[in-house]
């Protein structure tokens, strides 16, 4: 059975729970198996901010590191990030 909370060997990912904020050369995150056009969480002057199509209306209020990888459940999820994006050489 397939589970969003583990992460196959070889992939990065991050437990925003248990792992500090990796640094400003990660501008976005998504929780691991999530399609980044629905839930994705980017990195603004302030921390963290959710984004995408099922996101709730209006602008969310910025999150801090630690809760970037939370579902609506409660879980801690691991974080990566997407295919499409990449990282910074800041």
């Amino acid at each position: 059975m397939f589970s969003v909370l583990y992460v196959p060997t070889g992939v990065k990912a991050w437990r925003p729970t248990r792992e500090d904020d990796p640094g400003p050369a990660v501008k976005v995150v998504v929780r691991y198996g999530d399609r980044p056009e629905y839930r994705r969480v980017v990195r603004v002057a302030s921390g963290w901010q959710e984004e995408g199509a099922s996101v709730r209306c209006g602008r969310p209020a910025v999150i801090p590191w630690r809760d970037v990888g939370n579902c609506w459940a409660g879980k801690s999820h691991p974080v990566v990030v997407p295919d499409d994006e990449s990282t910074t050489d800041e």
